[in-house]
């Protein structure tokens, strides 16, 4: 029998089609989210003034007040939520804008439930990220002061006297390390304490904005450029002159865009989706990524000039693992900003909670200690968080052991089609390419020509997986017809 889900954050749906809101509700509430649900907009702002929430999904048309609208006030209230846009074929253009004003992202109707999960999970780390850099803000004094990585081990330590070193310079720099180890923290701490603190930190995900707008969300676009721009707009490069353009998850950006970067990067300047004139640009570049951009270059997928011109200045984030003696002090860290979040100011740890959780294994680093400690506040009703508590409300992950019932993995034929593949003429990049061809159809057809399911079961990303499928040309009708 298994166990209930983790709880995975606060959602508001704002939607005026109460059957909507109940299947999201029953859908959302089984993967682990709490669920508020609204079919007015003033009744959702009203309950967000009141009550801590980290994701609102709105629909775009909606009586009394537009996705548009919702989004506006949202912001200017400083309320600090994700807001994600659902929008049907014919308002896909507004929900584009919507992103552009703010929105973290939008789904389209009638909703993919994966691409609806994906879209919530992404959107909640980076609240968490967000809420992080706001509690390690406070503890050094306040958001006035310059951000600085929390912890008292040799290997943050290490860190942040790289910051010191580096800061001051305009040098391009590569931060490496496992995801949820704090890479956007220490970009932000680089630029804080640069001379450039003054300017804008402008940071993109290079892995969650569509192949088809991330030019335009980078370089911007001229009025007229395509359907749709119906006035100039400025890229993400520009706004960030003067300041840090932080490149976040950038081994996931397309090829063509790499040798777009990679030319802003030599000139300093950038040209307008639709436009002819170069515009120059000051601009400090902080890229971060958990990939192996070696490994990419040898797949492929990342150019190599690129890579050089990026790796100028490494900055490698430690593990959880590599640093356990700052583990408490994270763990009390994020206990005091989920107290002011809940309106709980008595909360706090005993000494065999926080000897605990020193204990415990972090796969996810960071990010997975922050979820441990808010999963061991919503479930314990008391000030006091004991370790017995912990062990009930957040039990160790087994990771990467298969469902009994589930089917037999794509690599159970491996030795057979490597052996067919030696008896042919081909050589080893045909070989290998005809493997690659064969392992992403079986995982399609696993997956019922899902690409997102197949990409997640695969561990590649959902852009790299597409490059792959038109690389080895497979496309999604075929998928869906072998599935």
């Amino acid at each position: 029998m298994s166990g209930p889900k983790p709880y995975n954050g606060n959602i508001v749906i704002l939607d005026d089609e109460e059957g909507m809101c109940r299947a999201l509700t029953k859908l959302l509430t089984i993967e682990g989210f709490h669920v508020t649900t609204f079919q007015r907009g003033t009744e959702a702002l009203e309950y967000l003034a009141r009550h801590a929430a980290d994701i609102v999904l709105t629909d775009m048309r909606m009586p009394g007040m537009t996705g548009r609208e919702m989004l506006a006030e949202v912001r200017s209230r400083e309320l600090p939520v994700e807001l994600i846009v659902m929008t049907a074929f014919g308002t896909i253009e507004q929900a584009i804008e919507c992103v552009r004003a703010g929105a973290y992202d939008y789904v389209t109707k009638p909703l993919n439930h994966g691409e609806l999960l994906v879209a919530l999970r992404r959107a909640m780390e980076t609240k968490r990220l967000r809420d992080m850099n706001r509690t390690l803000s406070s503890a050094y004094g306040g958001g006035a002061q310059k951000q600085q990585l929390l912890g008292v081990s040799p290997a943050i330590a290490a860190v942040r006297d790289m910051i010191d070193r580096v800061a001051p310079t305009d040098s391009p720099v590569l931060i490496t390390g496992e995801s949820g180890t704090g890479k956007e923290l220490a970009a932000r701490s680089v630029h804080q304490r640069s001379d450039r603190a003054g300017g804008r930190f402008v940071a993109i995900n290079c892995g969650a904005i569509p192949e088809t707008l991330i030019e335009s969300e980078l370089f911007g676009h001229e009025r007229g450029a395509f359907t749709g721009a119906n006035e100039t707009k400025l890229g993400l490069v520009e706004v960030a002159d003067g300041g840090t353009l932080f490149l976040d998850e950038i081994g996931e950006l397309p090829l063509l865009m790499q040798a777009k970067l990679l030319r802003v990067l030599q000139e300093y300047e950038i040209t307008r989706v639709g436009g002819v004139v170069s515009i120059p640009v000051n601009i400090r570049v902080v890229a971060a990524t958990n990939r192996n951009l070696k490994e990419r270059i040898g797949e492929g997928l990342f150019r190599e000039d690129l890579y050089y011109r990026l790796d100028v200045i490494k900055i490698e984030m430690p593990s959880l693992r590599a640093r356990r003696e700052d583990i408490a002090l994270l763990a009390e860290a994020q206990l005091a900003q989920l107290a002011q979040r809940y309106e709980r100011p008595g909360l706090r740890f005993s000494d065999g909670a926080v000897a605990a959780l020193a204990k415990r294994e972090y796969p996810g680093n960071v990010r997975e200690l922050n979820n441990v400690v808010e999963r061991l506040v919503v479930m314990n009703d008391g000030d006091v968080l004991l370790a017995e508590s912990l062990q009930a409300s957040a039990p160790v992950l087994k990771r990467d052991v298969p469902p009994a019932h589930a089917p037999p993995a794509p690599l159970d034929q491996v030795a057979d089609t490597a052996r067919a593949l030696a008896d042919g003429d081909g050589d080893f990049r045909e070989a290998r390419d005809q493997f690659e061809r064969e392992y992403l159809r079986a995982l399609l057809r696993r997956h019922g020509g899902s690409v997102t399911a197949a990409a997640r079961a695969s561990g590649i990303a959902r852009r790299s997986f597409y490059e792959k499928m038109e690389k080895l040309g497979i496309s999604t009708e075929e998928a869906k017809d072998e599935a």
